[in-house]
């Protein structure tokens, strides 16, 4: 009877941590600020597209986009989507990272971009998948002057 308390016991005590388990995020899931490393490759990562974008080289650009992209958006259509939605990309002067945090599983990096059209602040998704980046997308975020 004894060994039937026991595991009597250890069932009940397992039992909040199986039923709140299911719905737990992975660790590598969780919302959190990237680490040193997360931000350097993920600013080399954008990088490479911006500059590869701003070179008009929508190829080379086109292999920044995450797999899940391309399979839903064409060469000439992301081509089109930057020259029309993008513009700050192709001008810009210079360009600058600041927030890095991973929501859900998605890497989300601020880039702020000057050119003589004004100051605009991106926020670039990618995803990471077999330790691969991609951008997702990104979007404008508007500038509150203070």
């Amino acid at each position: 009877m004894r060994v039937n308390n026991k595991i009597y016991f250890l069932l009940i005590a397992l039992l909040p941590i199986t039923a709140c388990g299911s719905a737990a995020k992975p660790i590598n899931q969780a919302n959190r600020s990237c680490t040193v490393v997360e931000k350097d490759e993920v600013k080399s990562h954008i990088s490479n597209q911006i500059e590869a974008i701003a070179r008009l080289d929508w190829e080379k650009a086109y292999t920044f986009a995450a797999q899940s992209f391309r399979d839903g958006v064409t060469l000439d259509q992301f081509a089109r989507i930057i020259q029309r939605q993008y513009q700050m990309i192709i001008i810009n002067d210079s360009y600058s990272f600041s927030n890095c945090a991973i929501k859900d599983g998605i890497f989300n990096q601020e880039v702020n971009f000057e050119s003589m059209a004004g100051q605009y602040l991106l926020n670039y998704r990618l995803s990471k998948v077999e330790n691969k980046f991609g951008v997702v997308g990104a979007e404008v975020i508007p500038l509150i002057n203070t």
